[in-house]
């Protein structure tokens, strides 16, 4: 009688392609259960709206009420030049 001796490589590449298939054939038994009822009645399906926008509705006329009127700008801190802004660098001494 000959010993056979098949690499671990091989092994490897038969496990994986035996988990694969099983993996496959699990998934289309699951999936035929559960897609096989709703084929042969399709009007227990329901859809439901499930959201509804409100209704809103922007009141522009206050943006020339007295209160947007009076606000104030934000100062202007340009004043400083160009290359002032932030702090001093530490690194140099």
């Amino acid at each position: 009688m000959a010993i056979i001796f098949i690499s671990t490589r091989k092994k490897q590449k038969m496990f994986l392609w035996g988990i694969s298939i099983v993996l496959l054939l699990v998934l289309a038994i699951i999936s035929f259960f559960v897609v096989l009822p709703a084929l042969h009645n399709p009007s227990t399906v329901t859809v439901q709206e499930v959201f509804s926008a409100p209704d809103v509705k922007i009141n522009f006329d206050m943006l020339d009420s007295g209160q947007v009127q009076h606000l104030e700008l934000f100062p202007d801190n340009s004043s400083d030049g160009p290359g002032v802004a932030g702090r001093a660098n530490p690194f140099i001494k």
